[in-house]
């Protein structure tokens, strides 16, 4: 299978629906892609019944963990995504969970936001939607999905940006 990950909080505003209403249109056409999500929140259940209700086998929500066990997780993945809408919230927040993806060599399917330019630039780790939308999220995981060959590749860029600007003693000096 190809995965897709997503961890964290799960609630409503982190762009969660829209990844699931984007794996709903792949699934008949790309029964190998999953969707993996892993952490708890206030949509956990709403998540869950969605994908229920949807019959969408193709998506997985785990519950949370350790966070010592979390790089086990990145690490079967093929892809990240960080689906953050464009709303003042996201525009300047950096997540760890971008940083983590990047730090273990995992390309990143990312909403083209100041926050996560900023982090990834024009990079080929990074792939960008426009809008935290189905369709575009579609997109994007096919597009990673038909490169797949490219991305340990891609991933290598992640951890140099990671390794070269965000080393806490260059965060802390």
């Amino acid at each position: 299978n190809f995965v897709v990950f997503c961890h964290g909080s799960l609630a409503e505003d982190r762009g969660l629906k829209e990844t699931v209403e984007a794996m709903s249109r792949l699934r008949s056409k790309y029964s190998d892609i999953v969707l993996f999500f892993l952490g708890s929140g206030t949509f956990e259940k709403e998540l869950r019944a969605m994908t229920e209700k949807q019959k969408l086998g193709c998506i997985m929500v785990h519950e949370s963990v350790d966070y010592s066990h979390v790089p086990e997780f990145i690490a079967m993945s093929d892809v990240g995504i960080v689906p953050l809408p464009d709303i003042p919230k996201w525009r300047s927040q950096c997540p760890l969970k971008l940083l983590e993806y990047l730090a273990m060599g995992k390309p990143v399917i990312l909403t083209d936001i100041p926050a996560h330019r900023s982090v990834v630039k024009d990079e080929k780790c990074g792939i960008y939607v426009t809008i935290a939308e189905p369709q575009e999220l579609a997109k994007a995981i096919i597009y990673a999905y038909e490169n797949r060959e490219s991305l340990s590749n891609w991933g290598k860029k992640g951890i140099e940006i990671v390794s070269r600007k965000y080393k806490w003693a260059g965060v802390a000096g």
